[in-house]
């Protein structure tokens, strides 16, 4: 039985990888210009923004003063039907980061397409260029920007576009299918299982196609006049069990990434560690640094912010201060309701604007707040009024 159940896998699977080699392959190569790939070469790379170190294989890109670099690729104008696959290599994989992929193509001059990746790319990231949207035409330029903290580096070792084959199909596959998505705001809500965000094969349906592929070449071969063996259920529930594995494998792997994730982000940490680590780290040290300019856990503090997440999450971070926060309400209360002494923290995005000629807050009522600044910082602002 186990014998007769991995033939039939093995069948499954050469026949599941033909399939895709003429559905996803053949005909995609069938409708394209021929094109060479345009691959990677540290030397002919160019750093447009930030800086860059090159070595035999890799170049290492530190982020300017904004946070920022770009690394443009030469092309010469390549049909982009005909570059099926872009491929990045990373020497470790970039964290904290915001990865965007750049491109103009003839049709459209000097406009600039742009792709930001969603997800942690990891060490080795495929990408199927139609899924890139926009990605049509002529392509003329090519440039990956890089956005994070001042100063960070990190190294490239390829920034390839290739053709169709069958090997950049599976590896675009694979890719998808381990990649994982770092901690987020959404994550309280939603999680992806095993759902791809840019192949064109889900899981579940590939797993499924495999196990019906399998099924068939059993049955097949209980029909060679040379096989002894008869029909046994046994065998169709190993190659249903085997494959039911092999989906939740896929599940279980990127289960023990984000519990890895959480380990070395938050081990051994206390609570205001912890939350200073987490996504809003930002916030948390920014009302921190709030909590230490007021007076008491009795004095009034008014939240305001036109982001409602960041407003809200702003206020949870004062208690236990005496807070107020009105959700999808204006940004701060009518003036009667606010007392000389009370604080007034701005979170930025908001539409409230601190008037330093005049000294006053300039809400979007017509009457405005006399105030005293008291701190500055990227995430918003702290006031006490006069």
């Amino acid at each position: 039985m186990l014998k007769l159940t991995g033939i039939s896998l093995l069948a499954g699977l050469v026949a599941l990888l033909a399939g895709i080699y003429l559905t996803h392959v053949v005909s995609n190569t069938a409708a394209q210009h021929p094109a060479p790939a345009v691959k990677w070469n540290p030397g002919t790379a160019r750093v447009e923004i930030g800086t860059g170190t090159r070595t035999d294989q890799n170049l290492r890109l530190q982020l300017d003063a904004a946070g920022r670099g770009i690394i443009a690729l030469p092309v010469s104008r390549a049909p982009a039907s005909a570059l099926a696959f872009l491929h990045l290599g990373f020497t470790h994989a970039p964290q904290d980061l915001a990865i965007l992929i750049l491109w103009r193509t003839a049709q459209t001059g000097a406009q600039v397409h742009v792709y930001e990746l969603k997800e942690n790319p990891g060490t080795s990231l495929w990408l199927e260029t139609k899924e890139l949207g926009r990605w049509s035409g002529d392509i003329t330029s090519l440039g990956v920007m890089v956005n994070g903290l001042p100063g960070v580096a990190v190294t490239f070792k390829d920034i390839s576009l290739l053709p169709a084959s069958l090997s950049a199909q599976l590896q675009s596959i694979y890719a998808d299918w381990t990649n994982f998505m770092p901690w987020r705001h959404s994550s309280i809500n939603t999680h992806r299982g095993l759902g791809p965000t840019r192949s064109a094969f889900y899981p579940l349906a590939v797993i499924a196609a495999w196990l019906a592929l399998s099924v068939l070449a059993y049955l097949l071969i209980l029909l060679l006049p040379w096989t002894k063996s008869r029909f046994e259920w046994r065998t169709v529930a190993a190659m249903f069990l085997a494959c039911w594995i092999g989906l939740d494998f896929i599940w279980q792997q990127k289960l023990f990434r984000q519990l890895a994730l959480t380990y070395s982000t938050f081990y051994g940490k206390d609570n205001q560690a912890k939350l200073a680590a987490g996504i809003d780290g930002e916030l948390v040290d920014f009302m921190t640094e709030v909590k230490r300019e007021l007076d008491s856990p009795k004095s009034r503090v008014f939240v305001g912010s036109s982001d409602d997440y960041l407003g809200m999450r702003g206020a949870y971070y004062l208690y236990p201060f005496n807070v107020f926060w009105e959700r999808k309400g204006p940004e701060l209360p009518d003036n009667k309701y606010v007392h000389s002494g009370d604080y007034i923290v701005l979170v930025e995005p908001a539409d409230t604007k601190f008037d330093a000629v005049s000294g006053k807050l300039m809400p979007q009522h017509d009457t405005f707040l006399s105030v005293e600044p008291i701190l500055s910082g990227s995430m918003g602002s702290l006031y006490r009024v006069k």
